[in-house]
């Protein structure tokens, strides 16, 4: 899905990623975890056009982030 983002867009998740990285990670920890147990199956993922919502939270993501101090919280 990320190929079918703008440049502006993708800059956008990358700047929220970094601010985010930690979160994220443990996010990640626990569904490998439950997948490793047979508790949960994720089914296949098929590629489509961005829709609507998602495009204006990506640009709420990056107005937020400008308007950030450089160390500031999301």
């Amino acid at each position: 899905m990320l190929s079918v983002f703008t440049q502006r867009q993708l800059d956008t998740l990358h700047m929220y990623a970094d601010r985010v990285e930690c979160v994220f990670r443990e996010l990640l920890n626990r569904l490998f975890n439950v997948i490793e147990f047979g508790n949960l199956d994720i089914p296949p993922y098929e590629v489509g056009p961005v829709d609507q919502k998602t495009q204006n939270l990506i640009e709420t993501l990056r107005i937020k982030l400008e308007n950030l101090k450089p160390n500031a919280t999301l």
